[in-house]
């Protein structure tokens, strides 16, 4: 409920997990917070963990 709550009052469009089933596992999530770019096709285009700015190059990175 609180994340929910957290994701509406500050507008975060896309999809976001904590880890009750083993996603972190399936994706060798080792630190929190990390962050997936997802292609169409659903192949995994790049991932960060930390801040935004490495999000950031990732997807400057994939639009060039």
């Amino acid at each position: 409920e609180e994340l929910d709550a957290f994701l509406a009052k500050n507008e975060l469009p896309w999809i976001h997990t904590i880890d009750a089933s083993g996603i972190e596992a399936l994706y060798r999530v080792a630190s929190a917070p990390s962050y997936f770019l997802i292609g169409r096709d659903g192949r995994i285009l790049g991932n960060a963990t930390g801040g935004t700015k490495e999000l950031g190059e990732i997807l400057e990175a994939q639009f060039q």
